[in-house]
């Protein structure tokens, strides 16, 4: 057991490394040591994990696989925090493969254990996601409604990236789906004072290149030009070559 548990620490090292090819190997390694030694939760655990590795990798097929035999043992064992987490990615890997209903169900399920074990960072999470899947099959007050949810737990958590996201997400419904412009910049002019805050430079460019958009939707250009000069150089900083366009 204590091999499995250092090969799985490595992996985990080299996962966040982005070396996801190598952290695969690792995983496998110590997949076949639980396997051998019949430990359930350490098998929920690779299994896990190197779900996450092919869903970094954009392996949707592979990683639905590994999260759904891991998601079997977690039931059966009731390992419900884990049971919760594999549910949380299938709904991940559902809205990427545009399973958008799917996706609804598995977010659903998950809210529903992360509720009865009070972690609100994860309820936030999925609120927030369960409102990006009702903004991308057009329900925008279902969208509105989730992802004011999300904000209130962010809140009252006072998770400053959350809250930053949440109201971007806010801000951009407003913008691009109710068509309320100057509602949406206000918005997003919240989630920028969160983000400058925390010092999440790419977040800050993001908001910045959509405040520039909504200059230009708004056909002020000197403002829109003025925040995408603050996109691009903190663009250039960074290294990134993709400037945030306009839609």
């Amino acid at each position: 057991m204590h091999q499995a548990a250092a090969l799985h620490y490595k992996a985990l090292y080299i996962f966040n490394t982005k070396n996801y090819h190598k952290a695969i190997t690792y995983y496998n390694n110590a997949l076949s040591i639980n396997e051998v030694q019949k430990n359930s939760f350490g098998i929920v655990l690779n299994l896990q994990n190197l779900g996450k590795c092919f869903f970094e990798l954009s392996d949707y097929l592979k990683a639905k696989s590994y999260f759904k035999k891991s998601l079997e043992i977690s039931e059966k064992y009731g390992f419900q925090r884990y049971q919760a987490f594999n549910l949380l990615y299938l709904g991940y890997i559902y809205r990427n493969l545009t399973e958008y209903n799917i996706a609804l169900e598995y977010y659903q399920k998950s809210l529903v254990i992360y509720v009865q074990l009070d972690v609100k960072t994860y309820i936030g999470n999925i609120l927030e996601n369960i409102g990006i899947i009702y903004q991308k099959i057009n329900n925008y007050q279902s969208a509105l409604e989730y992802f004011n949810k999300a904000l209130s737990i962010n809140e009252q958590k006072n998770n400053k990236k959350g809250i930053a996201s949440n109201l971007s997400n806010i801000g951009n419904l407003y913008i691009y789906n109710l068509y309320d412009r100057l509602k949406g910049l206000e918005f997003l002019l919240k989630s920028l004072t969160f983000s400058e805050e925390l010092g999440d430079k790419e977040f800050i460019a993001a908001t910045y290149g959509n405040i520039g958009n909504v200059y230009i939707i708004l056909s002020n250009y000197t403002m829109a030009l003025e925040y995408y000069h603050k996109a691009l150089a903190i663009n250039e900083k960074l290294g990134e070559k993709n400037i945030y366009p306009i839609p």
